[in-house]
C-alpha cells in the first residue's frame, strides 16, 4: 500500500484523512507542529485503524527553514512517497494591519502557511515523488483547497496581502486560489517531463472542524446544522489518493469525487498560464530553488 504524508494531521480533516488511509493499510506519516498533540493523534489513529504503521513527523509548514530540514531528513531516510496531502492551513485575522502576524521568516502568516509552505514542500519533495511513481501507479499531490477560492482572482504580485484588510477570509481565499493554480502548474510540469506524478486540488465542502469553529465562528454559528462531518469532508481526498489513476484527472479541481469548474461564470477570476508561470518564478526565488 502507498506511503502517505498528510500535513496538519493532528485534528479535523487531516486526522480523518490519516485514519482513513491507515484503515486502507497505508503507511501513514502524520505531519504536525505540536509534538504532544501529534503523539496523541497518532495513538488515536493506530488504535482506531488497527494499523501500527502510522508515524509522527514534526513539521511547521509556515517555516521555510523547517520545511528544508524536513525535506532533508526525508531524503536522507531513503523513504519513498506516493501521496502528499497538503491539508495544513490557517485562517488568521489581523486586528491591527500595521502589526500583522508573521512567520519566523517574516512572511504574512496566512501566505506563509497556505501558499509559500505548500510550494516549498512540494518543490522539496519533487525528487522523491518522481522516484516513487510508476507508470501504472502515479505518485500524487493533493491540494486541500476551498470553495472560498471562487471569490478570489490569482494574486501574483501582492503575495503578502498588503492591499488586504483585517479579514483573514480574504487572505485565505487568495491562498486557496493559488493552491488550485499550483496543482495546474505542477501537473503540467510533470507531464511535460514525462514523470509518473500527478497533482490535483479539491474542495472538501464546509465541514464542522475545529478550524471552522475558531476561525470563522459567525459562519459556524449560522450554518452549523448544515455543515458536513469530517468524514464527508475527507472523502474526496481519500478517493483521489487511492482511485485508479485513469479515474483521476491531473490538474483538475474536485468536489464530491467529481471534477468541478474552477471559476464562476461572473466571478472574473480567470488567469493566464503566463500568470501562473510568473507566480512560480516568484515563489521559487523566495524558497531559493534553482
Amino acid at each position: 500500500m502507498a506511503r502517505c504524508l498528510i500535513t496538519g494531521a493532528n485534528q479535523g480533516l487531516g486526522l480523518e484523512i490519516s485514519l482513513q488511509m491507515a484503515k486502507r493499510h497505508g503507511t501513514v506519516y502524520m505531519a504536525c507542529r505540536n509534538e504532544q498533540r501529534g503523539k496523541d493523534a497518532v495513538t488515536k489513529v493506530k488504535e482506531m485503524s488497527a494499523n501500527p504503521d502510522v508515524h509522527l513527523v514534526l513539521l511547521d509548514v509556515s517555516s521555510l527553514r523547517d520545511v528544508e530540514r524536513f525535506v532533508d531528513e526525508w531524503k536522507r531516510s531513503k523513504r519513498s512517497l506516493h501521496v502528499l496531502v497538503h491539508n495544513a492551513g490557517v485562517l488568521i485575522h489581523h486586528e491591527d494591519t500595521s502589526k500583522r502576524q508573521k512567520s519566523v521568516d517574516g512572511n504574512e502568516i496566512n501566505f506563509a502557511t497556505n501558499s509559500l509552505g505548500v510550494w516549498a514542500l512540494t518543490r522539496g519533495m519533487e525528487p522523491v515523488l518522481k522516484a516513487s511513481g510508476k507508470p501504472e501507479k502515479n505518485s500524487r499531490v493533493i491540494m486541500v483547497s476551498s470553495g472560498g477560492a471562487y471569490t478570489s482572482h490569482l494574486e501574483v504580485d501582492d503575495l503578502q496581502g498588503e492591499r488586504l484588510g483585517k479579514d483573514g477570509s480574504q487572505y485565505y481565499a487568495a491562498d486557496k486560489r493559488r493552491q488550485i493554480a499550483f496543482a495546474e502548474y505542477f501537473d503540467e510540469r510533470w507531464k511535460a517531463q514525462g514523470e509518473n506524478v500527478l497533482a490535483v486540488s479539491m474542495h472538501p465542502g464546509w465541514a464542522d472542524t475545529e478550524g471552522v469553529r475558531t476561525s470563522i465562528p459567525g459562519f459556524h454559528k449560522a450554518f452549523k446544522d448544515k455543515l458536513r462531518t469530517v468524514e464527508q469532508g475527507a472523502d474526496t481526498v481519500v478517493y483521489l489518493a487511492v482511485a485508479p489513476q485513469e479515474d483521476v484527472v491531473g490538474g483538475a479541481f474536485y468536489l464530491d469525487r467529481r471534477v468541478q469548474k474552477k471559476h464562476l461564470a461572473l466571478g472574473f477570476t480567470k488567469y493566464s498560464k503566463q500568470a501562473v508561470d510568473g507566480l512560480a518564478e516568484r515563489l521559487d526565488a523566495m524558497v531559493a530553488v534553482n
